[in-house]
């Protein structure tokens, strides 16, 4: 089923613990999107991005809290160095680690945000989001003329310590941890060759966001303006891919909403010329993992993500620099029963559940 969208009262969106976060993303309003969740889409991962259909099919009623809460990890710039804005690709390489090694697997943005976390029973789910598009985060390798090195069949060579590579090499090892990831874009995405990027992306499954046209600080542009920035990003990215697209999902730039009923709704949804875009999801910056959309607190035009930092592991997963052992989080997480037809948690927390599955309902005591 999918979640229909929650109107709440509008209130600053602020967090102690995110003040650092200032520098690239500030806080967004808190406002809810009017409409439910599209079935289809033309960006939708393939069967084969989704960890559920990458391992057999597990139910465990038991143990499942799928009221729990889902991290969504956020990334920028990749790099040899660690930095504020910057993890390194070893550091990457262990994220993934202790993911798999805490029972996590990968689900797109949008499938979070339509309530379509089909994962296996006693899984994880977690969603890889990377704003900018940034070169570390998809990189070629090149010839010293300047062109892309390609393999025996024509295909392009990657970069080995870039993002998508030791994404791909992470799934060719653990398959049932699955590969989705959801891109938030620019036009000129990685820099470089950005069309053949896009496509590759797409045909593997991950999905692509919006994160505007330039980067732009909506709460500084009229409503007018936000819809031709907005419509004019989709349309860019669907001349790249040379097929119809429509975005489901947005990265807010800096965090921050229009302060207008008139501006918040034109980031949600609206039309430049004959470019329509409806963003069923907004991501902020920060600062601690998202309430499932199971849950009565789940609000699609605020979905807090978790900047994928050191300080930030430590903080919400107890997770200590270079750790890729088992170990216990801060916060209690979602843990599926392995069946999309029931939505299972401890009947103590029944008064959490959102109206719209109460049909689904499954207390456990």
């Amino acid at each position: 089923m999918t979640p229909t969208f929650r109107p709440v009262l509008r209130s600053v969106f602020a967090l102690g613990l995110v003040l650092p976060l200032l520098a690239a993303c500030q806080k967004g309003e808190d406002k809810a999107a009017t409409a439910p969740a599209s079935e289809k889409s033309a960006q939708s991962a393939p069967a084969a991005a989704s960890a559920a259909q990458a391992a057999p099919v597990k139910v465990d009623y038991q143990s499942a809290n799928e009221l729990g809460r889902v991290p969504v990890l956020e990334y920028h710039r990749f790099g040899p160095k660690e930095e504020r804005w910057t993890r390194t690709y070893d550091n990457f390489r262990k994220d993934l680690e202790w993911l798999y090694n805490n029972d996590y697997v990968l689900v797109n943005a949008s499938d979070f945000a339509a309530g379509k976390l089909d994962v296996p029973g006693g899984k994880k789910p977690t969603i890889l989001t990377f704003d900018d598009s940034t070169e570390g985060q998809f990189r070629y390798l090149y010839n010293a003329d300047g062109t892309v090195k390609r393999d025996a069949k024509g295909q392009p060579v990657m970069d080995p310590n870039s993002a998508i590579a030791i994404l791909d090499a992470f799934y060719a090892k653990h398959p049932d941890f699955g590969r989705a990831a959801t891109f938030y874009v620019l036009p000129n995405a990685f820099e470089k060759d950005s069309a053949e990027k896009l496509k590759y992306l797409v045909e593997t499954g991950r999905e692509i966001g919006s994160h505007t046209f330039n980067h732009a600080n909506l709460s500084k542009l009229q409503p007018a303006q936000i819809r031709e920035n907005l419509a004019k990003a989709q349309a860019n990215i669907a001349k790249q891919l040379g097929t119809p697209f429509e975005f489901q999902t947005l990265a807010l730039p800096f965090g921050i909403f229009p302060k207008s009923d008139e501006g918040f709704e034109a980031v949600i949804k609206g039309s430049f010329e004959d470019q329509k875009y409806h963003h069923r999801a907004v991501m902020l910056v920060g600062a601690d993992p998202a309430p499932s959309p199971f849950d009565k607190k789940y609000n699609s035009a605020k979905v807090p993500r978790i900047q994928a930092i050191d300080d930030e592991w430590i903080r919400h997963f107890a997770r200590q620099p270079g750790a890729t052992a088992r170990n216990d989080e801060r916060f209690r997480p979602y843990v599926s029963d392995g069946d999309p037809q029931k939505v299972t948690f401890p009947a103590k927390f029944q008064d959490r559940l959102a109206d719209a599955f109460a049909a689904k309902a499954n207390p456990v005591e």
